[in-house]
Order: C-alpha cells, then structure tokens, then sequence
C-alpha cells in the first residue's frame, strides 16, 4: 500500500502554489505591463498571494478564476475588504464560481457608471455632462 504523509501533502500543495504564483506573475507582466513596471518580483509575488487568499475566503479556488480575480483587482481597482454589497455577490454555495465571479464583475462595471448625487449636487451640470 501506498502511504502519503501530511508533509508530503502539504510540500506538493505549496509547489503547485508556487508554480501558479510565478504562472500569475507572467500573466501579470505580459498584460498589465504598466502596473508591474514599478512593483519588485517581491512586491508582484506578495500581491498575487494575497488575492490567493481573497478568492480562496470567497470560496473561488479554480486558478483561472484566482487570476481573473487578480487581473479585476489591478484593473478595476476594487477595494479590499469588500463592501457588504460586493461581499455579497459571491454569496451562494449552490451557484458555481463562474456565475458568482460574473455577478462580481457586472456590478464592478455597472458602479463606474454611477454618479454620485447628493442634495448639494448641481443637477444641471450632471445633465450636461451626461447628455445623451
């Protein structure tokens, strides 16, 4: 019989963690070349661990799904924490990754196009700028 030990278990996990991280780190460089002009190897691998453990606390664990996560996060620029509203798109145990990543980034596009209207706002000026 064939016995595999926690170590052993836990070795191969952080290679495969390993591989992804530098795997993500190529992406990262060879589409979002602006952001990593300024950002150490360091800095770079520091990033992509930590949205490693932001999508693995949103229960998103595919690697794909890991990096379109990282890609979103230096495009959009979404803050992290997440606000209650965001948290709540990837709510939903019985809704695969790819349909709560789709909720997460709808509302992620469609927040840019809010304006933000108060009772100070000059609503002739938002007219004009919005004018269609």
């Amino acid at each position: 019989m064939f016995i595999i030990r926690k170590q052993q278990i836990d070795k191969m996990a952080e290679a495969q963690k390993n591989n992804f991280v530098t795997m993500t780190i190529l992406f990262l460089e060879k589409n979002c070349s602006v952001w990593c002009q300024d950002k150490t190897e360091d800095e770079k691998r520091h990033f992509v661990e930590s949205m490693i453990d932001f999508s693995h606390k949103y229960n998103i664990f595919k690697e794909i799904n890991v990096q379109k996560l990282t890609f979103w996060k230096i495009f959009h620029n979404f803050s992290i924490p997440l606000s209650e509203d965001m948290a709540s798109k990837f709510d939903g145990k019985n809704l695969d990754e790819e349909y709560r990543l789709d909720r997460f980034l709808q509302t992620l596009i469609s927040e840019k196009d809010l304006i933000k209207i108060t009772l100070d706002s000059d609503i002739t000026k938002l007219r004009g700028c919005h004018a269609r």
